[in-house]
């Protein structure tokens, strides 16, 4: 197993981690308030050569005095700096922060100031990635903090604050543990084979068995995750004139989506959002679907068929004035293979001409008699929509959601894992055998970060912001 502190002196000799970093920590524009924030060894040194008014000594106390530049002897701004002394800090390093007025030539004066002063440019995620490597986060928590920052329904502000909490790694760590406790009996028996007895191949069998299981039920809620994180993807379609613009105008509740009578006034289609429950829902009005000579309205109908790939649930829009046409059936055609849709039955408060059979619709589907232009069954849409994905999540522990990276590390260990149980029936070697279970160690280390090569960590620390 890879050792450790061999590998954070690794990273910090390629990542000059000596070196001390300064970025900007708020977003960008014009706010009353913004942050510069250094971190490292000179961090205290430059705060003070910025504000030689006032005497920094005292960690976690604000100073307020005037930023004012080293080398023209100008003041800059009026700020508050705030010391945080290392490991006491985010970094785990010692920490500066100056918060100034939010004006962006303020903010870019005093990063130039602190340039000017031997300090260097921070990375993105550079921040969050020295406090990893200082042992002040798990990978599991620094990962969940870009997420946080992202986080925009309170779902997806749930999931992430849970994984910073440390439940995830709390979870991996324990599977971790049991096949850490195997993993060293092994090597002990083929090491010191009088003193340490070789594994009990059945009892070995049960913990993976066990394990598989625990580590599977994370993976099969990751389409759920995907939800949460990303939203629920609802597509409208139908003939023209069915009422699709107008359900998708009563559903986001603003009239997004132009509405007349004309065949084919949605040419390409519109996408608009709406939150239920904590969840983000994405709707999209597409083009009436119909035999069409129009090249444009032509292309737009092309596009469904991308779209219906990656829906989470299809919304047909029937007329209930009209007969089940040849169109109806070639859109039935086209709906057949999705899992997951909903028939709404429009214009219901008009005299019925519509007659549904079984055999014309998709398997499974729920279909409600609705009217758009009474707000009928309304309700009832976003009901079935609750109850189908908000209720679903709900039921769950979203601790176990995971990003892609995580799940395809679990993947790859659970599959060494059957993999090691298959040998384990045979008359393979224990030495080889343990391969299988090296590699899952690796794999759920390199989700809660006691494992980890450069690559991985540029690719996630990469996703962050410069001043984070």
């Amino acid at each position: 197993m890879q050792d450790e502190e061999e590998a954070v002196a690794l990273f910090s000799s390629k990542n000059n981690f000596e070196d001390t970093i300064v970025a900007i920590a708020t977003p960008p524009g014009i706010g009353s308030v913004g942050i510069v924030r250094l971190s490292g060894e000179h961090a205290l040194n430059i705060g003070q050569q910025l504000c030689p008014s006032i005497q920094i000594k005292t960690p976690r106390y604000v100073y307020f005095g005037h930023v004012v530049d080293p080398v023209t002897h100008t003041t800059v701004d009026e700020a508050c700096v705030l010391y945080f002394k290392g490991p006491q800090s985010y970094t785990g390093e010692d920490c500066i922060e100056v918060q100034s007025h939010g004006s962006h030539f303020v903010l870019q004066k005093i990063v130039s100031m602190c340039l000017r002063c031997g300090v260097r440019l921070a990375m993105p995620g550079e921040f969050t990635k020295r406090a990893f490597l200082q042992g002040k986060l798990d990978l599991t928590k620094a990962e969940s903090i870009i997420d946080l920052i992202h986080s925009t329904t309170e779902k997806s502000h749930a999931v992430a604050l849970s994984h910073v909490q440390g439940k995830l790694y709390t979870h991996i760590q324990a599977c971790r543990e049991q096949l850490r406790s195997i993993y060293e009996q092994i090597e002990g028996s083929i090491d010191f084979p009088d003193e340490v007895a070789g594994i009990n191949r059945k009892n070995v069998i049960q913990t993976l068995t066990e394990q598989c299981h625990d580590l599977q039920q994370i993976i099969d809620l990751q389409d759920l995750g995907e939800h949460v994180r990303h939203g629920v993807k609802c597509i409208i379609v139908g003939k023209p004139n069915v009422g699709k613009s107008s359900l998708f105008n009563a559903l986001v509740g603003t009239d997004r989506a132009i509405v007349t009578t004309i065949p084919g006034t949605t040419r390409d289609y519109l996408e608009s959002s709406f939150q239920l429950g904590g969840m983000t829902f994405h709707l999209y009005d597409t083009a009436g679907m119909r035999e069409s000579d129009d090249y444009i309205e032509h292309l737009g109908i092309e596009k469904i068929q991308g779209l219906l790939h990656g829906a989470d649930i299809v919304i047909w829009v029937l007329d209930a004035t009209q007969p089940f046409s040849e169109e109806d059936h070639r859109i039935a055609d086209m709906l057949r293979h999705l899992p997951m849709g909903l028939i709404l039955t429009n214009k219901s408060d008009l005299p019925r001409q519509l007659h549904l059979k079984k055999s014309f619709l998709p398997a499974d589907w729920q279909s409600i008699d609705i009217s758009v232009k009474t707000n009928q069954g309304i309700e009832a849409i976003t009901h079935i929509l609750y109850e189908t994905f908000v209720k679903t999540v709900e039921r769950i522990d979203v601790s176990l959601l995971c990003n892609v990276r995580q799940v395809n590390c679990i993947q790859i260990a659970i599959q060494a894992m059957h993999h090691m149980k298959e040998s384990l029936v045979t008359d393979i070697e224990d030495d080889i055998v343990s391969l299988d279970l090296k590699q899952a160690l690796l794999k759920l280390g390199e989700v809660t970060g006691d494992e980890f090569t450069e690559s991985v960590l540029d690719g996630i620390f990469s996703r962050f912001c410069v001043g984070k």
